[in-house]
């Protein structure tokens, strides 16, 4: 549901191309009356903007060069011709450092901020919505900075900074609302409705949705009417977050009526496939059917990477509520990639349900058990995203709390600021002749004031050239971090085909490794002389070392690349999982005549962990033991808890590691070292990284007649 809102709340800020007329003069409300939907006067225009950047370029009038490209894409912008309106834009950027008013800089950034956004394109729009922001603050005129602080806000919305975009669309709003900005207040009103949708504050989404709607009916006319997609969001909330789809349906109609032919279809698909997904709620699968089977195949509709999971999953699950069940499989399986892709928790959710009906139903028990776990994976991160979104929701509330208190507090001031004034009427003959002393010398102080106009005016003029100094630094300083950035991914590129090299040696190591365990199977079984049979005894320790590095090459690949992913924790108790082990090596310890000592003396040792790595790990540091152990001694397993943290040791009477107890240090492929298996340092090497994957660690240490190896473990995972 979150991400749904999200997806329609910065679709909200970009949906109509005249969203910001006026910025490009330089003056609040400025309206373009000349220019015409028709497509030949459309046409006209275009002709003769064109004829006039040529002749402003060679006049060499580059700033006016900027001015008319910015046009061309301004009216590129109203009719939709959004690639044209971006080439054009980006065209009168190239230029800005020519241009000198800063109002025409602010509206090229922020139009072409737009023209990117319109494009989805969203990460490339930042940039330049900041730069009007900057742009807008140096001008100092509030309905620019108000507007520019709204379209900033989309940032904050896309990375999750919802406290911070809550604080701009609240302070953007409060200005509108005293300059009574009609047209950027439906804007701001249907942004605000829909980013209340996120936080599920229902009445209030609906009062500034309805405010939007009241707005859009003063703005605009029939043929720019922004009414369809503010229709779309209320049929939205209805769905998502009150499940009322009898009344998601009636607005989405509403929405579709009152599209015009001339609407871009991104509009018609937001409410048309929205229709849908109502209609399956309410069981007319015939119907939705008709459009996700169309939107599936429409090219258009697969370039909106955030939207068309929506539609492939809905086209799956309705293939299975018909009945169509290799189809609606095929269909879930593309659409769970994609959901999964972008993180979409709803869609996931709907598409492991889907397969999982489908397995269960052709009989695919163990892929439907698969499909099931993956399900309440999935619910778990949900759970702990909601919780999130709760904290986030609180946040928010509190700094709108206070942003109304501080207003209230204004308003007092204000009240008593006009009391003072009133009472100040009501004053004596003394006092007043104060008052009058007082005033005179404040007309004294502004006269004094205005004597140094000139070089307050001189000081402005300075300031504004070092706050365009400044704003060349940030741009080559953006320009210089974005060199960085990339150097920073051709390093993890080298990283990743790092571990995909170690990962494709292992597998192909493995591959031949299985041909040769079963020749070496068949020829055991055979009737050989004793001097082959002990040749193949050799083959055979041979063939065991290198699948056992093939195996501990593997999982040291997906330990150093994603630990805490490849963790499967659960509650269990430690002393199972050792005691286990123990019993596992009862055949290596009665070979070497070792006794074992158990010195447990942690009572409760109940623990999230993953059962088979962390059994592994003691495996690998027993076997070690085992080997490097005198005859006839003894191994001693001590499990206890220190702190907040629980400490597993093996002791063994034998050889010592070569260092000394402070330089014992743990590498992988690490040469000299005796304490370890016959892959040198791997075993020690994978168990730290089981270990730190639990929030723990290995520690080495010799002692007067052996090793102890310690394996710590946090008890609070």
């Amino acid at each position: 549901m979150k991400k749904l809102f999200l997806i329609a709340l910065c679709y909200a800020f970009f949906s109509i191309a005249f969203v910001a007329k006026g910025e490009n003069s330089g003056k609040p409300n400025a309206v373009n009356n000349n220019t015409t939907t028709d497509s030949l006067q459309q046409t006209k225009v275009l002709h003769e903007l064109d004829s006039l950047i040529l002749l402003a370029e060679e006049k060499n009038d580059l700033e006016q060069v900027a001015s008319l490209y910015h046009k061309k894409g301004e009216i590129l912008l109203k009719s939709a011709q959004y690639n044209e309106a971006l080439e054009a834009m980006q065209k009168a950027y190239a230029l800005i450092d020519d241009v000198n008013d800063l109002g025409l800089k602010y509206a090229i950034n922020l139009h072409l901020g737009m023209s990117y956004s319109f494009l989805t394109m969203l990460p490339q729009s930042f940039q330049y919505f900041d730069d009007a922001y900057t742009l807008a603050d140096s001008i100092g005129d509030p309905l620019f900075i108000a507007r520019a602080r709204h379209f900033a806000a989309t940032k904050d919305l896309v990375s999750g900074e919802f406290v911070e975009a809550a604080r701009k669309l609240y302070n953007s709003y409060q200005v509108l609302l005293e300059y009574n900005d009609t047209t950027h207040l439906l804007y701001i009103c249907n942004d605000i409705g829909a980013f209340f949708s996120i936080f599920a504050e229902n009445d209030l989404a609906l009062e500034f949705f309805n405010y939007a709607l009241h707005y859009d009916s003063l703005a605009n006319t029939p043929e720019q009417s922004f009414r369809p997609l503010i229709l779309a969001n209320i049929g939205a909330l209805y769905s998502e977050n009150l499940n009322d789809y009898t009344t998601a349906e009636k607005y989405f109609k509403e929405s579709l009526a009152a599209s015009k032919p001339n609407a871009t279809w991104r509009d018609r698909l937001y409410a048309q496939s929205y229709l849908a997904a109502a209609q399956i709620q309410n069981e007319d699968y015939n119907s939705a059917l008709q459009f996700f089977e169309k939107a599936y195949y429409d090219e258009r509709i697969k370039s909106l990477s955030s939207y068309y999971p929506f539609i492939v999953t809905h086209y799956g699950l309705i293939l299975y509520k018909l009945g169509n069940y290799n189809k609606a499989k095929r269909i879930s399986t593309e659409a769970y990639q994609l959901s999964s892709a972008i993180n979409s928790w709803q869609e996931t959710q709907l598409n492991l349900e889907t397969l999982y009906q489908i397995d269960s139903i052709a009989g695919n028990y163990q892929s439907a058990l698969t499909h099931y776990q993956k399900m309440i994976e999935a619910k778990q991160s949900r759970l702990a995203e909601e919780g999130k979104m709760e904290y986030i929701r609180l946040e928010v509330e509190q700094e709108i709390e206070k942003m109304s208190a501080q207003r209230e507090e204004l308003l007092a001031a204000n009240e008593e600021y006009i009391g003072t004034i009133k009472k100040l009427t009501r004053l004596t003959g003394r006092q007043k002749l104060v008052i009058l002393v007082f005033v005179l010398l404040v007309i004294a102080l502004i006269i004094e004031l205005l004597r140094n106009k000139q070089l307050n005016v001189r000081c402005k003029r300075s300031e504004g050239a070092l706050r365009l100094f400044n704003q060349k630094l940030e741009k080559k300083v953006k320009e210089r971090t974005k060199d960085l950035e990339k150097a920073n991914l051709e390093l993890h590129q080298l990283d990743d085909a790092k571990t995909e090299f170690l990962n494709i040696i292992s597998h192909e190591i493995r591959t031949p490794l299985n041909g040769i365990v079963g020749m070496l199977g068949l020829l055991e079984a055979s009737d050989l002389p004793n001097n082959l049979k002990e040749f193949l005894k050799i083959i055979q320790i041979s063939s065991d070392r290198l699948e056992s590095f093939s195996y501990k090459a593997l999982d040291i690949s997906m330990l150093a690349t994603k630990a805490k992913e490849a963790l499967h924790l659960y509650k269990g108790n430690l002393k199972d999982t050792i005691q286990i082990c123990i019993l596992e090596k009862q055949a290596q310890f009665a070979e070497k005549k070792l006794e074992v000592v158990t010195e447990l003396t942690a009572d409760d040792a109940i623990v999230s962990y993953d059962e088979s790595l962390l059994k592994k790990a003691f495996c690998m540091i027993m076997d070690n033991a085992i080997k490097f152990a005198h005859t006839e001694t003894k191994i001693t397993v001590g499990l206890s808890k220190n702190d907040n943290a629980y400490e597993i040791s093996i002791t063994d009477i034998g050889e010592l590691f070569p260092e000394s107890n402070d330089e014992i240090q743990i590498r992988p492929f690490k040469t000299g070292f005796k304490h370890v298996d016959m892959n040198p340092g791997l075993s020690l090497y994978l168990s730290k990284l089981i270990l730190e994957a639990h929030d723990g660690g290995v520690n080495l240490k010799n002692n007067e007649n052996g090793v102890t190896v310690r394996l710590v473990l946090s008890a609070e995972l």
